[in-house]
């Protein structure tokens, strides 16, 4: 069927992606195994400038299944410029990004869809599932590579409940309407950043508008090598507070990160008792465990910390 005579899907599954093609091909797999019929949903793989085979990769599923599968090159590195030139060149009203390291469950697309038609949430977030392809080693846990919420039903997210980056939907319209994703923040390559996700849904929320979260749309995502060693705990961890701090997130004032400072010397004192005594005492608590559960929330605030000072210093000189 021709591109011209296809139906407009209901749904653009944009994928992001940098120099994992390997993975990647794992993740367009999983999208040709779907329930729903080929033409509700559309595939959109945004490459951004990698230097790998993606673009071959993705020209090996055009025309093979019912599925549309489109290729588009946005050479300005980082994910938020990757995620908004997804959005700008999708063709269905909803947009269901998807991780490139991520294999979709057979009935995602369906499921999607059908919150999409039966809720009224304009962005809603799903479940993700740890995912070991590159082996585990006996200390990973996996609530170190998802964070599962209480809710197993459909809910509305609250407080610090934010939708996932690797699995998220949301309206075409809304990304337009807010400007997409804010571009001084997120992944950049192989530069780790985050939040820029949790800083559109903040966006969002401001304005009144509900963050959804179903537990049945369901992903498995990939455990990294990289993400199985404990300086990437710590290294990310820093990474979250910093861009926390370059987001707006929290506040930078110099009374304000001295609290952040004090208090988190207080909670690693408490985290460093309260593991020790789980290192002693249980057999399945491995040093490694001991070292990320007391140190990595103390990594998060010295990014906080540092960025904080850092940008207040640059202001003082520009000023």
């Amino acid at each position: 069927m021709s591109t011209s005579s296809r139906i407009e899907p209901k749904l653009s599954v944009v994928i992001c992606t940098y120099n994992r093609s390997d993975l990647l091909k794992l993740c367009l797999e999983s999208l040709t195994r779907q329930t729903a019929p080929a033409d509700l949903f559309e595939v959109l793989v945004v490459d951004n400038n990698s230097p790998d085979d993606t673009a071959e990769v993705v020209r090996s599923f055009q025309g093979k299944t019912g599925v549309e599968f489109r290729y588009c090159l946005e050479k300005q590195v980082g994910l938020s410029f990757a995620r908004n030139t997804g959005y700008r060149e999708a063709r269905a009203p909803w947009i269901a990004y998807l991780d490139d390291d991520a294999k979709a469950r057979p009935d995602f697309v369906e499921r999607a869809v059908w919150m999409t038609e039966n809720t009224d949430y304009p962005f809603f977030g799903g479940l993700d599932i740890p995912w070991y392809p590159f082996g585990k080693p006996a200390w990973y846990q996996d609530r170190y590579a998802s964070s599962r919420y209480r809710h197993k039903t459909i809910a509305t997210l609250t407080g610090d409940e934010h939708a996932f980056g690797c699995v998220m939907v949301m309206r075409k319209d809304i990304l337009e309407r807010f400007n997409g994703f804010n571009t001084a923040i997120g992944m950049r390559g192989n530069v780790v950043g985050y939040n820029e996700e949790t800083e559109l849904q903040n966006r969002l929320r401001a304005e009144g508008l509900l963050i959804g979260y179903d537990p049945d749309l369901v992903i498995d995502h990939a455990v990294a090598p990289h993400k199985l060693r404990i300086d990437w705990f710590f290294q990310s961890a820093f990474a979250h507070g910093r861009d926390k701090i370059r987001s707006g997130m929290t506040g930078s004032g110099g009374f304000h990160l001295f609290l952040i400072a004090v208090t988190g010397l207080a909670l690693t004192f408490i985290d460093l008792v309260k593991n020790s005594f789980k290192l002693a005492f249980s057999k399945n608590y491995h040093i490694e465990n001991w070292l990320i559960d007391t140190f990595r929330k103390a990594a998060k605030r010295v990014g906080m910390v540092y960025t904080g000072l850092v940008e207040r210093e640059g202001e003082r000189v520009r000023g």
